[in-house]
């Protein structure tokens, strides 16, 4: 967690990580403009921006152990669920598959140009 508070600078000390502070305040802060009255004082903007900042203390965590997520997800067994709409259930009508590979194509050769950005 050390990292929420200090990160290493370019010449290899330590350094305040004033960004994810940053990040947090804005995300807590930013209640205050749209919510009802009752949250959106300083107190409610103050539990939201730790709360901003324990997702990215959880976040940096996990990223921190993912390469040892694997062996130990294999021993749950748990079923691999993917949910239906990520998947569609049946073939799309040739016309829009067509297109969709058509648009593939354009896209690959814009990047082969050196270009991220196709036009026409």
């Amino acid at each position: 967690m050390v990292r929420e508070v200090a990160r290493n600078s370019d010449s290899g000390g330590r350094t305040f990580a004033f960004a994810n502070f940053a990040s947090a305040a804005a995300g807590g802060f930013v209640g205050m403009a749209h919510l009802p009255n009752g949250f959106n004082d300083t107190s409610h903007a103050g539990q939201r921006t730790l709360s901003e900042l324990l997702g990215i203390g959880i976040a940096n965590i996990s990223r921190e152990f993912a390469p040892q997520w694997g062996p130990f997800v294999r021993k749950l067994h748990l079923p691999k669920v993917v949910p239906v709409w990520w998947v569609p259930e049946h073939p799309q009508h040739p016309a829009i598959e067509a297109a969709i590979q058509a648009g593939r194509q354009k896209i690959d050769m814009g990047f082969e140009r050196g270009s991220a950005v196709v036009n026409g």
